[in-house]
């Protein structure tokens, strides 16, 4: 899904969770009875090598731009491991044509060249660090395809760093295909 470089080493922010997240094919009605739960903080404030974070994302089916705010509450969104969850059991009856993905992060401030890969992710996403743009595939709506087999990179802004919190959101359309 994404990769971060602190200096001269890399953490990846999970190639497989997107794979994995994107992958299923049927989504349900949400639970409106869900009870918020503090929101889960990765800690990637000490990373000497290439990480997959496939615990800690938060997904929701929908499409609302403030969910690429950082400060937006997401305390009631469906918990989300890459390794083990698929959007199909997570939501059962309906198929979503966008989903959203969020993970919070603490990083070392005084961490530089912090940046994050992707591939797999879909054939249409955009990707968010504490609210900027940082990365964009074909489009979400409309939908436009793009190849979703490249490795792309994107560098989470230095400021960013510098506050010691990053939150990644993924904008993902999703095809009959994917």
């Amino acid at each position: 899904m994404a990769l971060f470089k602190r200096s001269s080493h890399t953490f990846a922010l999970i190639a497989a969770c997107v794979t994995a997240a994107i992958t299923p094919i049927g989504i349900a009605a949400q639970n409106p009875a869900r009870a918020a739960a503090p929101v889960p903080v990765v800690d990637a404030s000490d990373l000497h090598q290439p990480t997959s974070f496939d615990e800690g994302w938060l997904v929701e089916a929908g499409d609302n731009p403030a969910w690429a705010d950082p400060h937006y509450d997401d305390s009631q969104w469906r918990r989300f491991n890459a390794r083990t969850d698929s959007l199909h059991t997570l939501f059962r009856a309906q198929r979503p044509e966008i989903v959203w993905y969020r993970l919070h992060m603490t990083v070392a401030p005084r961490d530089t060249g912090l940046t994050m890969e992707e591939y797999s992710l879909g054939s249409a996403f955009e990707i968010d660090s504490n609210g900027v743009s940082i990365l964009r595939v074909g489009s979400v709506r409309p939908y436009s395809a793009c190849d979703l087999n490249a490795h792309l990179l994107a560098a989470i802004p230095r400021d960013q760093i510098a506050s010691g919190q990053v939150v990644i959101a993924i904008r993902a359309h999703i095809s009959a295909t994917e």
